[in-house]
């Protein structure tokens, strides 16, 4: 999450994350993210992370958060990966059920 942040233009001690379930995607990790710092309120935003992919999704919007960085990132994901090929395109693929604005 920290690459999907600082693609966001967030720095690394900017924000903290709080897990939370997700009713619409029960299968991704979902965060919320909260400022830190003097005078920090209000939120960053939710998001949530293909557990399979590594994608990760700005829920407000339903927009998918990409870097190179966070790309390469994710392709060390895929690679680790035990699934099958058509598995891991078919589970990568997945959106965290949002709809897109």
């Amino acid at each position: 999450m920290g690459e999907a942040m600082a693609a966001m233009g967030v720095g690394p001690k900017g924000f903290v994350l709080v897990p939370y379930v997700n009713d619409y995607a029960p299968d991704f990790y979902a965060f919320q993210a909260l400022p830190v710092g003097p005078g920090a309120e209000g939120s960053i935003g939710f998001f949530a992370v293909n557990p399979w992919s590594g994608y990760v999704w700005n829920l407000a919007g339903c927009r998918q958060v990409t870097s190179p960085t966070l790309k390469k990132e994710q392709e060390r994901i895929l690679k680790r990966s035990v699934l099958s090929a058509p598995e891991a395109r078919t589970l990568g693929e997945k959106s965290p059920g949002c709809s897109p604005e």
